[in-house]
């Protein structure tokens, strides 16, 4: 099977969001519904992206670059799965179709749906990126060879 294959990865992101789903129902007691668990990651999915914008403007070098990094990562896999693998996971813990891009889409007056919900992340999500990585450049940088037009000695 290819990993290209819509199907495989689509299986793959539904495995990955079920093996999460029961990851979270071994690790918190019984007493804590799916609905909370599932309120509990939608409010850090939707708080996360600020807390990792502000920590690579604040943070020094070995705390901002990996949260850079994990937004690639992050990135990377809403490309590969073609849509976010925490509101699957998110839809696994609790039924309700409801993603962190809605109140976006209702803003515009837009029908929710599976196309509208893409575009919307995606023209969220490049500006966030852009802004992510014109603020490490202007961080970090001088650490980075070519950057500022300054090439390294050769040796």
């Amino acid at each position: 099977m290819s990993f290209l294959n819509i199907g495989f990865r689509k299986n793959l992101k539904k495995n990955i969001s079920e093996k999460l789903f029961y990851l979270l129902r071994n690790t918190f007691d019984e007493k804590y519904s799916n609905e909370l668990i599932c309120f509990t990651i939608k409010a850090i999915h939707m708080n996360l992206p600020i807390y990792c914008m502000i920590s690579m403007i604040w943070f020094p070098p070995f705390l901002a670059i990996p949260t850079y990094l994990g937004i690639i990562f992050a990135f990377t896999f809403f490309i590969y799965f073609q849509g976010c693998y925490i509101s699957s996971l998110e839809y696994t813990l609790h039924k309700s179709d409801i993603t962190i891009v809605d109140p976006v889409i209702m803003l515009f007056n837009d029908n929710i749906n599976k196309n509208t919900r893409m575009i919307y992340s995606i023209s969220v999500i490049i500006p966030y990126m852009f802004a992510s990585t014109m603020i490490m450049l202007y961080r970090f940088g001088n650490y980075i060879p070519f950057v500022n037009n300054k090439i390294p000695p050769v040796v």
